[in-house]
C-alpha cells in the first residue's frame, strides 16, 4: 500500500462512518433499532471491506470494538443511538474476510466444524422466524451477540485477524487496558468516591442490577466479574510475554482480582477460583505454583474483608443469601419441563420469557420468587431450540476447544492456551447459573477459542 493510498483510504472509511452513523440516528430516533445497526453495518461494511482492509489493520478495529463491547446494551445511557461496538466488529470482520481471501496464503482453512456453527446459526434464524422474534430489539441482537453471528465469525477468522505475535500483543494489551478500567471502577463502586465512576450510569441505582456490588459498564455483578476475570488472564498472558510496560499489567491483574471479590457474586468466585486452578495444573511448568497462587488468594480476600469497611457484612450476607438460589432453582425446573414437552423443536428462538409461565412449580421446600428469565444458558436454549440444538452446540464448542488447546504453533500461543483453559472454565461455570447476556464474555471466549487455531 503507498503512503498517498492510506490517508485516501481512512478519508473514505470516515466518510463512510459518518453516513453510517448518521443514518443510524435517524432510525434509532424513529425507535428502530434493528434498522439502525442494519444500516450502520451494511453502510460501513463496505468500506471495511474495499478500503478499511487496505488502510487499517483488522486487529485494531476487533480490539476496539472488543473494548467497547463491556457497554454494549447501555450505550443509551451515554447518549449514542447505536453501539459502536457492534459496527467496529462488523468492519474488522468484513475487514479480515476481504484480506483473507485476496491474500496468496490463506490462514483460515474451512473445516466441518465452521460449516456447523453455520448451521446453527440458520436452525436459531429460522426459529426466530418462526417464533416471530426476528425483528424485535432484543432477540435480535440476542442472536447477533450471544447465541451468536459476533462470536462465530470471530472464532472463524481469529487467525486471519491476529496473524502473528505483534497483534495477539496488541489484543493481549486491549483486555489488560479493559481490566484496568474495570478494576478501578470496582473499586470506586466499593469504596467509592462514586463521583469519579464513568460513565455516571455505572452509579445510578435506577439502571441496571446489583447496585452496591461492584457491576461495572455491565450494571451486572455476574458479567462484571466474568469480564474482569477474563481481562485477568490477558493481563497474565501479557505479563508472559514481557511487555515494555509491565507495571500496567500487573496492575490489571490485581485490580481484577480485587474487582471479582468486589462483585459479591458467589459463581463468579467459582469460575474464578476454578478457571484459574485448571490453567495451573494443566501446563507442568505452572504446578509448582498453584499452592502458592491459592495462599496468595486466601490472603487476599482476608485482607479485603479486613480494610475495606463494611465488606465483611456484604460477604456474609451474600453467603447467606438464599433467594438467588431458589430463583435458579425454579427456573431450571421450568426449562426442563419446557424442554420435556417439546424436546426437538422448542419454544422458539427467544421466547423463555413469553413462553415459561405454566410451566413454573410451587416447590415445597422453596418459595417461587421470580419468574420468566432462565439461569442457566444451557437449559435456556434447550427449552427454546430444543436438546437437539443445545446439545450440538456443546459439541462445536468441545471440538472448537479440544482441537484448540493441544494444537501447536508459534511458542507466544502457549501463554494464550492456558488462559484458554481458564477461560473457558470460567466461562462454563458462570454459564449454570446466570442467563449470560454478555456481549463481551462471548466474544471473548470464541475469538480466544479461534486464535489458538492459529498457525503462524
Amino acid at each position: 500500500m503507498t503512503s498517498a493510498r492510506a490517508p485516501f483510504g481512512l478519508a473514505a472509511a470516515g466518510a463512510a462512518g459518518l453516513l453510517a452513523l448518521a443514518c443510524a440516528a435517524l432510525l434509532a430516533g424513529r425507535d428502530a433499532p434493528v434498522a439502525a445497526f442494519a444500516a450502520a453495518a451494511v453502510v460501513l461494511a463496505v468500506p471495511a471491506g474495499l478500503v478499511v482492509a487496505r488502510a487499517v489493520a483488522p486487529a485494531a478495529t476487533v480490539c476496539a470494538g472488543l473494548a467497547l463491547s463491556v457497554f454494549s446494551g447501555q450505550f443509551d445511557q451515554i447518549g449514542l443511538p447505536i453501539g459502536p461496538d457492534r459496527v467496529l466488529l462488523v468492519a474488522g470482520v468484513a475487514a479480515a474476510l476481504v484480506r483473507e481471501v485476496t491474500a496468496e496464503q490463506r490462514r483460515v482453512r474451512p473445516t466441518w466444524l465452521h460449516a456447523a456453527l453455520a448451521g446453527l446459526l440458520a436452525y436459531a434464524g429460522l426459529s426466530a422466524v418462526w417464533s416471530g422474534t426476528l425483528l424485535a430489539n432484543e432477540p435480535f441482537f440476542a442472536l447477533l451477540d450471544y447465541f451468536g453471528v459476533v462470536p462465530f465469525a470471530l472464532f472463524a477468522l481469529a487467525p486471519a485477524i491476529f496473524p502473528g505475535p505483534r497483534e495477539r500483543a496488541m489484543l493481549a494489551g486491549t483486555l489488560a487496558a479493559v481490566g484496568l478500567y474495570l478494576g478501578v471502577v470496582a473499586l470506586l463502586e466499593t469504596t467509592g468516591p462514586a463521583a469519579l465512576i464513568v460513565p455516571g450510569y455505572i452509579a445510578d441505582p435506577s439502571v441496571g442490577i446489583h447496585f452496591g456490588r461492584a457491576r461495572g459498564p455491565f450494571v451486572e455483578a455476574a458479567g462484571n466479574g466474568l469480564g474482569l476475570f477474563i481481562c485477568g488472564v490477558a493481563a497474565a498472558v501479557a505479563l508472559g510475554g514481557r511487555p515494555r510496560r509491565p507495571g500496567l499489567a500487573a496492575a490489571a491483574l490485581v485490580l481484577c482480582g480485587l474487582g471479582v471479590i468486589f462483585t459479591l457474586t458467589r459463581q463468579v468466585w467459582l469460575a474464578a477460583a476454578l478457571g484459574a486452578l485448571a490453567a495451573l495444573l494443566t501446563r507442568p511448568v505452572l504446578r509448582r505454583w498453584a499452592l502458592p497462587t491459592g495462599v496468595l488468594a486466601v490472603a487476599g480476600v482476608a485482607a479485603v474483608l479486613m480494610v475495606v469497611p463494611g465488606f465483611s457484612g456484604k460477604a456474609q450476607d451474600r453467603f447467606a443469601s438464599t433467594r438467588p438460589v431458589w430463583d435458579r432453582l425454579n427456573s431450571n425446573a421450568a426449562a426442563l419441563r419446557m424442554a420435556a414437552e417439546r424436546p426437538l423443536t422448542g419454544f422458539g428462538f427467544y421466547r423463555f420469557a413469553a413462553e415459561s409461565g405454566p410451566y413454573y412449580r410451587l416447590a415445597p421446600d422453596r418459595a417461587l420468587t421470580t419468574v420468566g428469565r432462565a439461569h442457566n444458558v444451557f437449559l435456556g436454549q434447550a427449552a427454546e431450540l430444543g436438546m437437539l440444538m443445545v446439545l450440538a452446540w456443546l459439541a462445536c464448542l468441545g471440538a472448537a476447544l479440544a482441537r484448540a488447546l493441544p494444537r501447536r504453533g508459534p511458542p507466544d500461543l502457549d501463554r494464550w492456551r492456558t488462559g484458554l483453559v481458564a477461560v473457558a472454565v470460567g466461562w462454563l461455570v458462570v454459564a449454570n447459573f446466570t442467563p449470560m447476556g454478555y456481549a463481551f464474555a462471548h466474544s471473548a471466549l470464541w475469538l480466544w477459542t479461534g486464535l489458538c487455531w492459529s498457525r503462524t
